[in-house]
């Protein structure tokens, strides 16, 4: 009774001492996941774009002030750039879901604008780079990069360039 009392309490260090770690874990991949999300929909906008032959974006279903992709996104075809067609139209190319465990997903610097627009040849459209931050309560953060040409990386809080550390 005793050898099998010490077992039970041998594996119940175990667990206590696993399980953080696996928690924290989870976290990660949750985070890792959800930017992979978000790679993922630039890369098909700008596909899209070159394959289309015009403007496709990358764009919020309901923008919010500080979470502006928090609530979904969607890739959409943009005949006229001028017109911003909504993430319920029947053209959407792709639609992705909103958000989980509190994270948030936001352009920086954007001016107001809710939308990554990819031109046909690939670049973004206005040949200036974008960034996202994506941020999640108790969590190191993420920059999601796009440069002028369209290529996008995500970038963590440890990165050299000041630049691509993300400000959650």
């Amino acid at each position: 009774m005793i050898e099998l009392m010490v077992g039970l309490v041998i594996i119940g260090i175990g667990f206590g001492v696993a399980l953080p770690g696996f928690q924290g874990m989870v976290k990660r991949n949750a985070i890792a996941t959800q930017v992979n999300q978000m790679l993922l929909a630039i890369n098909l906008a700008r596909s899209e774009a070159g394959r289309l032959g015009f403007i496709v974006s990358v764009q919020a279903a309901a923008p919010t002030s500080g979470d502006e992709f928090g609530a979904g996104w969607c890739v959409i075809p943009q005949p006229d750039p001028a017109v911003l067609v909504p993430c319920s139209d029947t053209t959407v190319i792709q639609q992705f879901s909103e958000l989980t465990n509190d994270a948030t997903l936001n352009l920086i610097d954007d001016g107001g604008n809710t939308t990554i627009q990819f031109s046909p040849l690939g670049g973004l459209r206005g040949d200036r780079s974008r960034s996202l931050d994506f941020c999640m309560p108790g969590q190191l953060g993420r920059r999601i990069f796009i440069s002028p040409v369209g290529r996008a990386k995500s970038h963590s809080e440890t990165d050299p360039i000041t630049a691509r550390q993300p400000t959650c």
